[in-house]
């Protein structure tokens, strides 16, 4: 189980929490990522990037419970013809930078997702969801101790909306191969 706290950040605060984590992280993993979510009543993904990729049901928004299937790199065409054939129509598609850092006891997620913007996420292993309350009062501290502001939900709904009108547009000028190589 996982606490979780994310919010989006600009182009500056990416930069000097890039070079923080860079310095005082354990881990570092560094790659490109494209994301294809369905339109379906539940939050349905797939995800790969050029070491592997899954098909994920999200669980909720800070509390994420998700059921992950891997799928052979090899398979990642045949994946997408498939879901394509059983009627599984892509709703939305990003293409991002992800660093994930071991910093602490945290997990620190940051993303650069081209024309949808920078999101930091920081997520703490939890055993029980009497602990759920204390990780987040944790997770809170932190982003203040990192001087990172807090988007709220609503903002998040506002430039998701505001990515999906464009997101197409956006796609069409990316080579997924390419975008993976690099």
């Amino acid at each position: 189980m996982v606490a979780e706290k994310r919010t989006f950040i600009n182009q500056l605060k990416y930069q000097e929490l890039k070079s923080y984590f860079e310095t005082n992280s354990k881990e570092r993993k560094d790659f490109n990522q494209i994301i294809y979510k369905y339109k379906s009543d539940v939050d349905f993904r797939f995800v790969f990037d050029h070491e592997l990729a899954f098909l994920r049901l999200r669980g909720g928004f800070y509390t994420k419970e998700d059921l992950i299937v891997p799928v052979a790199l090899k398979d990642i065409k045949t994946m997408k013809l498939m879901l394509k054939n059983l009627g599984m129509h892509i709703d939305i598609k990003w293409f991002r930078h992800r660093a994930i850092y071991q910093y602490q006891n945290y997990t620190v997620t940051l993303d650069e997702t081209y024309h949808y913007g920078y999101v930091v996420s920081i997520a703490k292993e939890i055993s029980s969801i009497e602990e759920q309350r204390g990780a987040y009062q944790e997770l809170e501290r932190l982003f203040q101790q990192l001087q990172i502001p807090i988007t709220t939900q609503e903002q998040f709904n506002d430039r998701y909306k505001f990515y999906k009108i464009s997101w197409v547009d956006v796609a069409n000028k990316i080579n997924e191969d390419q975008f993976l190589q690099n």
